[in-house]
């Protein structure tokens, strides 16, 4: 027997994978409850060292955009 079409959707409905920093966060939880090593703890998650090691930097947009506004200033038919 096969499904209708309305069955179809339920049926092959994947959810979507974590991202790095939502795995990150599942090591450091998993950590903390059970008291696992982070070894173990990346292994289960599939997330690299590298990954798990991996800090954000924060972009430094801030001269770009005052740049920005201050030509807008001047050229009031330009902006972004």
């Amino acid at each position: 027997m096969r499904p209708s079409s309305g069955q179809l959707g339920v049926l092959y409905r994947c959810k979507k994978a974590l991202s790095p920093d939502q795995k990150r966060a599942v090591v450091e939880a998993m950590r903390a409850t059970h008291g696992v090593s982070t070894r173990h703890d990346r292994k289960a998650v599939d997330l690299p060292e590298s990954s798990h090691r991996y800090e954000r930097r924060q972009k430094a947009d801030e001269p770009m955009i005052e740049a920005l506004t201050a030509l807008v200033e001047r050229h009031p038919l330009i902006s972004f």
